[in-house]
């Protein structure tokens, strides 16, 4: 089973779908795809790489690979820190989450 990411432009556009990997963050698996998702820091602290949790909130660990160092939304991420919890990836089940960029 799997979790599938779909990232969507600021008008709700998809630009991506992948599935999702353990231990790593959207940015980078994105970037295994060729795909850049904007980002500045990786340390979760400037806000550069936002974006909207608009579906599987219940899957998206906020601080899989850091503690966010800003403040955010409740329905916001920050796409270099955040990732997927390992739970949803080893449930059985399907998945999916759906990020909207913020900027």
């Amino acid at each position: 089973m799997a979790v599938k990411v779909t990232l969507e432009d600021e008008e709700g556009k998809k630009l991506i779908n992948f599935q999702a990997q353990d231990y790593k963050s959207f940015v980078d698996m994105a970037e295994e795809l060729d795909f850049e998702i904007p980002s500045s820091c990786r340390a979760g602290a400037c806000f550069v790489c936002a974006a909207r949790v608009k579906t599987g909130a219940e899957c998206i660990d906020i601080w899989k690979m850091w503690v966010p160092l800003v403040d955010i939304e409740e329905d916001q991420i920050l796409t270099c820190i955040g990732g997927i919890k390992s739970e949803c990836l080893e449930d059985g089940k399907d998945h999916e989450v759906v990020l909207q960029k913020l900027f």
